[in-house]
């Protein structure tokens, strides 16, 4: 099934642009935010109905904080999500469960299941187990 303007896979692209999560943390504000900076500063992973209303039927910007890398995702309620990055485009799947984003990688096929912290500033982050703590991913709503 082909879904045009949904979601846009988060896992396979960079983006940047990094700010400061909490003044509470330094970890948080050493530029890469980290799970355990999150976990020192009090701060949750969203839980499934708050990552449903964060993503479902909008358009999400994902930064790379270390790269500079740029993408834009759009998840729809079937499942799947549009990802466009660099003049491409792809359809992959996701899914939310136990507090966990799952999507499938567009290089890989795998799924790859993460966490998403929002700062008591309102900044949200995906923190990918693959990046050994780091939570490099900024995610930017946008519609």
């Amino acid at each position: 099934m082909r879904i045009t303007g949904l979601a846009f896979m988060i896992a396979a692209l960079s983006v940047a642009g990094c700010s400061a999560l909490s003044s509470s943390s330094k970890s948080l504000n050493s530029g890469v935010p980290t799970v355990d900076g999150f976990r020192q500063a009090g701060i949750s992973p969203m839980n499934d109905p708050e990552l449903s209303e964060f993503l479902i039927g909008k358009r999400i910007t994902m930064k790379d904080v270390e790269s500079g890398k740029v993408g834009t995702v759009r998840h729809a309620e079937e499942g799947k999500r549009l990802i466009q990055s660099h003049g491409m485009r792809f359809v992959t799947d996701f899914s939310i469960a136990d507090g966990q984003y799952c999507a499938e990688s567009v290089r890989s096929g795998e799924t790859h299941c993460s966490q998403v912290y929002r700062t008591t500033e309102g900044v949200t982050y995906l923190c990918d187990p693959r990046h050994e703590g780091e939570c490099r991913w900024r995610l930017i709503p946008s519609g």
